[in-house]
């Protein structure tokens, strides 16, 4: 990794020879117009470097070479293998990332897919000593170019990658067989459960109005956690047990996107932004299930008053508005409820499009 950072920072780093690198790539025809900067704070770009800079390792070298600098390890058989193979793993780290990633997600499916990855290990594992590499291409491509492959030392390294993932999720096999009542509380072993959960489990599976409702909002997180949440209360334990495992966290997406989204929109562009301002856009930015009813704020007399204002920061903050990757209807949210002086004007200009179909008239004055 430590060659790969060496190279691109030589390219990047200076404009001259940055330029006429992707010169250089353009008039070649290359598939790609340049390489990419890699930075530990992103959790996905370590992948995508790797991959970028494989994909045009004979570019870099004949590019070095021209200006000067000789890379031996881009000649290296040995080296260039291992990069591939660190392409190749470092690329389904970054699917099994993303997998855990999103808003709404439960715990047990991210478990699901942490243990997937652990079979895909074993899998990979006995793959690699056979010397099949239909799930490495990047190693594949140059052992179809001619370029030597041993699969021990690689082996080695999956075992280590195993070892590494039940280590950090052993307190998770811990809590399986709750993880499995979660997901599927009328197919699960009654005599697998614990004690305290196994009456009421018999009797939940017993009913067949339930079970009809389980397999109606089977697949739909949100709707599955609403139908865990209303048992009846004569199962107690088991929806004490429901609760405690919809309240822990899966990942740390949901902290991630909040400081994303303050940091882009508390810049120094944006210094007249309150405080106020700031905690609503907070809010409605990692709140999806917020709606705003804009036929009743109709109804309450947003059309009722003259938009014309002399508030030129009103504008400067719709514009930034507009930037943001998030829907109108969030923000026609965050304006009503958190402005004051420029409330209307907010209001006016985000609802006026939609208002020659589903608003009622304007009340007269």
């Amino acid at each position: 990794m430590s060659v790969v950072v060496k190279c691109i920072n030589q390219i990047r780093s200076m404009g001259l020879k940055h330029w006429q690198f992707r010169a250089f790539l353009e008039e070649i025809e290359s598939e790609y117009e340049d390489v990419l900067y890699f930075t530990k704070v992103r959790c996905l770009n370590r992948g995508n470097v790797l991959k970028r800079f494989f994909e045009l390792r004979a570019e870099v070298k004949a590019f070095m070479e021209r200006d000067g600098v000789a890379v031996p390890v881009l000649s290296d058989p040995k080296w260039l293998m291992d990069l591939a193979f660190l392409v190749d793993i470092t690329h389904e780290l970054n699917v099994l990332n993303k997998k855990l990633q999103g808003q709404g997600q439960l715990v047990s499916a991210a478990y699901d897919n942490v243990r997937a990855f652990s079979t895909k290990l074993v899998l990979w594992k006995a793959q690699l000593s056979q010397t099949n590499l239909c799930h490495f291409p990047a190693c594949k491509a140059l052992v179809d170019a001619g370029t030597p492959f041993s699969g021990e030392k690689y082996v080695d390294a999956i075992v280590k990658l195993q070892e590494e993932f039940d280590h950090r999720f052993a307190d998770f096999k811990t809590q399986r067989a709750t993880f499995h009542i979660f997901a599927d509380p009328f197919s699960f072993d009654v005599q697998d459960a614990p004690p305290e959960l196994q009456m009421e489990l018999i009797d939940l599976q017993c009913n067949s109005d339930l079970k009809a409702k389980f397999r109606e909002v089977s697949g739909k997180a949100d709707k599955l956690g609403q139908f865990l949440r209303e048992l009846p209360p004569s199962f107690p334990e088991l929806s004490r047990m429901f609760k405690r495992t919809m309240c822990l966290f899966g990942s740390t997406y949901l902290c991630e996107k909040l400081l994303s989204t303050k940091n882009f929109n508390k810049s120094k562009y944006r210094s007249r932004l309150s405080d106020d301002h700031l905690q609503a856009i907070l809010r409605v930015s990692t709140a999806s299930s917020l709606k705003p009813n804009v036929a009743q704020l109709w109804q309450q007399g947003v059309g009722k008053r003259s938009h014309v204002q002399k508030n030129r920061s009103c504008s400067s903050m719709f514009f930034h508005v507009q930037n943001c990757s998030c829907s109108e209807e969030p923000f026609m949210f965050f304006n009503v409820y958190s402005c004051s002086e420029e409330q209307f004007m907010f209001k006016r200009t985000l609802i006026r499009p939609s208002l020659t179909q589903t608003l009622p008239p304007a009340a007269p004055r």
